[in-house]
């Protein structure tokens, strides 16, 4: 029979490793919300194109969108795969637009627009507010 210091402490490494997750993955939620937010919006595509994914990161696509379309960006399937994230797991959050380096890089005639960079330095500041989210909860 095991004693009360045991399953102390075995309740006490549940709740953090519960803990862990959830702030693991609202921060993860907060990241793709900022790499959106910052992508630029002419069509929508970049910002559509933007997913998450578990075990791998997805492929940029090969063609690139049809001339004059609109698209708006559905998160449904990004926050799933974030959803179940545990600490330990690789979440991959994926720019599939073809045109995607350019828009973040530049080129000789375009401006760096940074959208995934800027979010990604932030991530400090998205963790702890991350923190905070959870513990509101």
């Amino acid at each position: 029979m095991p004693d009360s210091l045991s399953i102390g402490v075995r309740k006490f490494a549940d709740r953090a490793t519960r803990r862990a997750n959830e702030v693991l993955r609202e921060s993860i939620r907060l990241l793709y919300v900022e790499v959106v937010s910052n992508a630029p919006q002419l069509s929508g595509y970049l910002r559509a194109s933007v997913k998450a994914s578990k075990g791998a990161p997805l492929p940029i696509e090969a063609a690139p969108p049809p001339a004059g379309g609109t698209y708006t960006y559905d998160p449904t399937a990004a926050l799933a795969a974030i959803a179940d994230a545990k600490a330990g797991e690789a979440v991959f959050l994926s720019v599939t637009a073809s045109y995607a380096l350019f828009v973040e890089y530049g080129t000789s005639r375009q401006a760096s627009n940074a959208f995934f960079r800027r979010a990604a330095m932030r991530w400090g500041a998205i963790v702890e507010q991350a923190n905070v989210n959870v513990s509101r909860q």
